[in-house]
């Protein structure tokens, strides 16, 4: 159960072989993400600039390098299946309505089922998991 402003989610687990398919999509574009966010890390703490806003650049970059033209409706179908096993209120998301000029919630909720379903394959990957 998540509580987002005045809404109230359950996620629901993945089966294993969706979660399985899930997951290796997720560490696809994961992986080139975090090694730029370790790069930016590492970085901005010898600079002076703001640690914070290189290491969302960097974060960015990572996802825009990751998506090469093919993957982009890939990488928008995982979004939409990680939100498949959450309902809101008792029914099912109607994505289009529920998330319209809120994308920032999408991604808070997107976090929740992920560190809810993969936490621990993060976790033995040695990558933490909020």
């Amino acid at each position: 159960i998540f509580q987002l402003e005045n809404k109230t989610y359950v996620i629901y687990p993945f089966n294993f072989i969706e979660g399985k398919r899930i997951e290796a999509r997720l560490l696809k574009y994961a992986a080139p993400v975090l090694s730029k966010f370790v790069k930016a890390d590492a970085e901005a703490k010898g600079q002076d600039e703001d640690s914070e806003s290189q290491t969302l650049s960097a974060i960015l970059e990572g996802i825009t390098d990751s998506l090469k033209d093919g993957d982009i409706n890939d990488f928008v179908q995982l979004q939409v299946e990680l939100l498949s096993k959450v309902q809101c209120n008792g029914s099912q998301i109607n994505l289009d309505r529920e998330f319209e000029c809120e994308f920032d919630k999408a991604l808070d909720l997107m976090k929740e089922v992920i560190v809810f379903n993969f936490r621990s394959v993060f976790q033995k990957l040695g990558i933490a998991v909020v």
